[in-house]
């Protein structure tokens, strides 16, 4: 993550904003002196990325995992990327069976249904039969598990929405963190993007947040409706390329940093009620 940062930091010709070894180490230090309100948030953003780096994983290691059945006459036309490629396919093949059974027998006759298909899906490259179910076995438990980091995410990104209410409210609408709100996810319709800019960070953390999430938490507090800023960070976090500036690491300015930038705060276009 810090080596993808300070690439994209290079591309961009920002290499104020590049982030050491040292400095990263010094942030996980701080963690267990931080405030309530930085935990949630430093939570859910490493438990996200975490979940992408398992995600990206899956590929390779069903790659490792089936690498004894390839067939040694294509190693000499295929590149590892070309491999990386059909695991991709694997694990897309795999995470629909998963994602679209409801039980042990579904999963079971999907299993059945689909073995000669995944079969084909991986010949010639592989000189065997394929077990559907061998492989399957691997990307469920990294399924399961990627499921629960999920919910886990998703009750701190709950813990994080009520603790800036409840922040607003108590402090009469001057926030300790005032640069937070949310934003129409522009892709996916079901879901918000909320995000927050803790003080003195180079960067802000940002969430995908289901609409589901946002009614069940107003139920939750017993409300008619919330008057939550808007925060769209793409106004203000942009790359060369007027891109939003994707942010790999979470990491407060250092002292010198400091000190050659005046603290900035950016002004909340208006607040949404639901």
């Amino acid at each position: 993550m810090l080596y993808k940062h300070n690439k994209i930091c290079a591309k961009n010709k920002l290499s104020v904003l590049d982030v050491s070894p040292e400095q990263l180490n010094a942030e996980f230090d701080r963690n267990s002196r931080c405030s309530k309100s930085e935990s949630y948030i430093k939570t859910a953003f490493w438990l996200n990325k975490f979940i992408k780096y398992l995600d990206s994983m899956e590929g390779q290691i069903l790659l490792d995992y089936d690498s004894s059945y390839i067939d040694t006459k294509y190693f000499i036309y295929i590149t590892k990327d070309q491999l990386l490629l059909i695991a991709q396919k694997q694990k897309q093949f795999l995470s629909t069976i998963y994602n679209s059974s409801f039980n042990k027998d579904q999963e079971t006759e999907y299993i059945n249904s689909f073995q000669d298909s995944y079969s084909q899906l991986l010949s010639p490259i592989f000189n065997t039969h394929m077990n559907l179910a061998k492989d399957y076995k691997l990307i469920r438990a990294f399924e399961y598990m990627k499921g629960e980091l999920y919910s886990s995410k998703d009750t701190y990104i709950n813990s994080i929405l009520i603790d800036r209410l409840l922040d607003e409210s108590l402090n009469h609408g001057f926030s300790l963190i005032p640069n937070w709100g949310i934003t129409q996810d522009s892709i996916d319709q079901s879901k918000y993007i909320l995000s927050v800019h803790l003080p003195s960070y180079l960067f802000p953390c940002t969430f995908h947040y289901p609409k589901i999430s946002l009614k069940n938490t107003m139920k939750y507090l017993e409300l008619p409706y919330l008057d939550i800023p808007h925060f769209d960070i793409s106004k203000y976090f942009t790359d060369k390329d007027n891109n939003v500036f994707p942010v790999n690491v979470i990491c407060s300015a250092n002292q010198e940093r400091k000190k050659r930038n005046k603290k900035k705060q950016l002004d909340k276009v208006h607040k949404i009620k639901f």
